[in-house]
């Protein structure tokens, strides 16, 4: 029979003795390696991070799944598109009444490509290209457009106007618009100062080429206006980028650049977002004291980019060099 009173007097002796040898081993590795118990916090940390890394890590198929599926147009819009038709730059989705949430979904994809609805007695979405093609594309792939990856919006007239108002006689002036889109600006600069030497920097390679056929006498180049570097203006007009992929400041980096390749007595005119005036990170504080020392933040009314496809409010910028 065991005697419990021994059992529990011997096991006393043996946890007595595990912890005697426990502090003799811990005072060994202090003289060996000071660093000891430092060092295994560590390790014992890292083991843990570790395992709860593997935790939150998805599945990679999963993610991929995942991913692709968001960038695909789903089955219900693609059965809508099917059905659609083109008659010339007018693409028409059928006639029957559509639920609301699936034409929104629709009119995403069709906006996506270029489209733009027109009401009245067209009643279709209007392209300013073939939307055939267009279609045929997104019907072949089954991927979601990008939207608007260049950011751009159209310059409305009257922010043109007053943009060419600020920069005064242009008459001879070498005159640079680095982001020139389907050229807003460019027409009325030429339409007024014929005489003007105007440069026209667009990344996009159609829109580039619109240009060339619309305006014989400017002298437009196809390229990203960041890396390109040929000309020196006398007056810089521009509707740069707010924010791109890599770049969530870019209408700073370009304003910014332009300035600096514009000649000395020179003026820049440019539309920038109305956080410029408010912002309090380090490059939207550093552009608008520049601004401000050279020149002015002018506001432009509410609203007035709603028929180009965004609600965003908006300045401009005017100094000059």
């Amino acid at each position: 029979m065991l005697d419990t009173d021994k059992f529990t007097h011997t096991m006393d002796k043996i946890n007595a003795l595990y912890a005697e040898a426990d502090v003799l081993l811990k005072g060994l590795l202090e003289e060996i390696n000071p660093e000891w118990q430092e060092q295994a916090e560590e390790r014992k940390a890292a083991k843990v991070a570790q395992k709860a890394a593997r935790k939150a890590k998805p599945e990679p198929i999963k993610e991929i799944v995942e991913m692709a599926k968001s960038n695909m147009v789903d089955a219900d819009v693609m059965e809508v598109l099917k059905t659609a038709w083109c008659e010339g730059l007018k693409l028409y989705l059928p006639p029957a009444q559509m639920e609301r949430k699936l034409y929104e979904r629709t009119n995403e994809v069709l906006t996506r490509i270029g489209g733009k609805w027109k009401g009245g007695k067209t009643r279709a979405h209007v392209f300013e290209d073939d939307p055939a093609s267009l279609l045929a594309e997104v019907l072949s792939t089954g991927i979601m457009p990008q939207d608007n990856p260049l950011d751009f919006y159209r310059t409305p007239a009257e922010v043109v106007e007053r943009m060419v108002s600020i920069a005064g006689d242009m008459s001879g002036s070498i005159v640079l618009e680095p982001s020139a889109g389907d050229g807003a600006i460019v027409e009325q600069v030429v339409s007024k100062y014929p005489s003007a030497i105007v440069h026209a920097v667009e990344v996009d390679e159609k829109r580039a080429d619109k240009l060339r056929q619309k305006f014989s006498g400017v002298n437009v180049t196809q390229a990203d206006f960041i890396a390109h570097d040929s000309i020196i203006p006398d007056i810089v007009l521009m509707n740069p980028p707010f924010t791109l992929q890599g770049d969530k400041l870019a209408y700073i980096t370009h304003i910014n650049k332009a300035y600096q390749a514009m000649k000395e007595g020179g003026k820049l005119v440019a539309i920038a977002p109305a956080s410029l005036k408010f912002r309090s990170d380090k490059r939207t504080s550093d552009l608008r004291e520049f601004v401000l020392s050279h020149g002015t933040i002018e506001d432009l009314p509410s609203g007035i980019f709603g028929e180009s496809g965004t609600m965003v409010s908006t300045v401009l910028v005017s100094m000059g060099k």
